[in-house]
């Protein structure tokens, strides 16, 4: 079967009619390329860590890229508030205080209030699933009391916008003790895991990063 151009009387006709069926060809072709592409070619997901701890005391502790963190005064079972927010609903209140070395280099130090979970217990009272379709992780997670009992001040007008830093820290510097404060579902003597994310997360398509988990 042969295809005729049209009449002449018309180079506009002609020249548009050739265009027209010079693209559907080149669409021809880019459909069958496309078809031939296997599924086994397409990037998936995947779970990483964001980091791994080196060796560091006192215990519990994690060190990463010359930054510690030091965990300690953990109340298991500590007297609950008499204000702040409601506490949810079956949960004991935790209480324990973070510290922060350099122990090499500067460093920023992050709030750990900024991310979720900070807090890993066994039975909820919150559950967080963190991926896609192709990979993911979850969580049971406390309930954090950023305020550990006190009001929660006004954000104002400006709402509410990633924290800044706790501090900046030069080589051999300190920052803490800072309190941290969590309603928790389960037995007081349940193994609990502090979740520490000590820079801000990678954007790396393709890998969802997992925070350093410090066990208590």
């Amino acid at each position: 079967m042969s295809i005729k151009d049209p009449e002449p009387g018309s180079v506009i006709s002609v020249v548009a009619f050739r265009i027209a069926f010079g693209a559907l060809l080149m669409l021809g072709i880019a459909s069958c390329g496309a078809a031939q592409v296997s599924p086994s070619a397409r990037a998936s997901a995947k779970v990483a860590p964001l980091a791994t701890s080196e060796a560091c005391s006192p215990r519990p502790c994690a060190l990463v890229n010359g930054l510690q963190i030091n965990i300690s005064d953990l109340e298991r079972d500590a007297p609950r508030p008499s204000g702040g927010l409601t506490p949810p609903a079956d949960t004991h209140y935790v209480r324990l205080r973070v510290s922060f070395l350099a122990a090499a280099g500067d460093h920023s130090v992050l709030d750990p209030r900024s991310f979720t979970p900070s807090l890993i217990d066994e039975g909820g009272p919150d559950s967080m699933t963190s991926g896609g379709p192709e990979a993911s992780f979850s969580y049971q997670l406390a309930n954090p009391d950023n305020y550990c009992g006190a009001a929660p001040p006004s954000l104002g007008p400006g709402g509410g916008n990633p924290a800044p830093p706790l501090a900046q820290l030069k080589s051999g510097q300190r920052f803490g003790p800072l309190q941290l404060c969590y309603w928790v579902r389960g037995p007081v003597s349940q193994h609990l895991t502090f979740a520490w994310v000590p820079f801000n997360w990678p954007d790396t398509p393709g890998v969802i990063y997992k925070p350093v988990e410090i066990a208590l």
